[in-house]
């Protein structure tokens, strides 16, 4: 099952990848085409990425969740019909941003080993047990180093690729909020309808209504695909 769902997965990456290689698939789209919850799907997601078949970036805001994009590995799984799944994340990427966040402003303060305890228990809400599991998933990906110091104590320490990861995440948010947006809403009749705007916030456009969201998910991706190549008529 979990097999059918990753290779699904890559190939709604891989036909965007064949489009525009640089583009990252909101989590919207992906929940729409799957017909899974966020719930659902973001195990999955965040398994892909931590065997290193996608790369994955976290949203500034819940709204935003996440987007991602295919890496050379999950188009070499493709051809293959199978993925390997070596390393099961049990931690979502906020998580794990957090951490991060955590890590950097210790170093930056002068204190590259920070050693986890009570504030990072309560912006995690993490046991013991769990701090160990999501820091030995951050050292696999090479977020992070971490130091055993004798159970339950160990030190972390962030790494090169961690502040990257730290730098990556908040620019490539950055130039997303300053980009022009569709925002998908209901109506006082309970219709789905999607709005466009631009990057000043303004209203350019507005759509007709919607029985479902994946049906308004299809009018969008309609507009973003035939708007470049739209002529302008002026009618009398």
């Amino acid at each position: 099952m979990d097999q059918d769902a990753y290779l699904k997965i890559l190939n709604i990456l891989k036909e965007h990848f064949d489009k525009d290689s640089l583009f990252f698939v909101p989590s919207g789209e992906l929940r729409s085409k799957l017909g899974m919850s966020i719930e659902e799907m973001r195990p999955l997601v965040e398994n892909l990425e931590l065997n290193r078949y996608i790369y994955k970036r976290e949203g500034p805001t819940p709204s935003y969740s996440f987007l991602s994009k295919i890496r050379h590995k999950g188009i070499d799984a493709l051809k293959e019909g199978k993925v390997e799944i070596e390393q099961s994340c049990k931690f979502h990427g906020p998580e794990k941003l957090k951490v991060l966040e955590l890590l950097k402003r210790e170093h930056d303060i002068g204190n590259p080993f920070y050693t986890p305890g009570k504030e990072l228990t309560e912006i995690t809400g993490l046991s013991d047990l769990e701090l160990h599991q999501i820091a030995d998933e951050m050292e696999y990906c090479g977020l992070a180093k971490k130091v055993e110091t004798g159970y339950p104590y160990f030190t972390m320490q962030i790494t090169h690729a961690g502040m990257e990861y730290l730098k990556k995440n908040e620019e490539f948010f950055e130039k997303r909020l300053r980009h022009p947006k569709f925002e998908i809403f209901k109506d006082p009749e309970g219709q789905y309808r999607f709005r466009l705007k631009a990057v000043n916030g303004e209203e350019i456009a507005s759509s007709q209504a919607y029985s479902s969201k994946a049906a308004c998910m299809t009018g969008i991706e309609s507009v973003a695909k035939n708007a470049p190549v739209a002529d302008i008529v002026e009618l009398e």
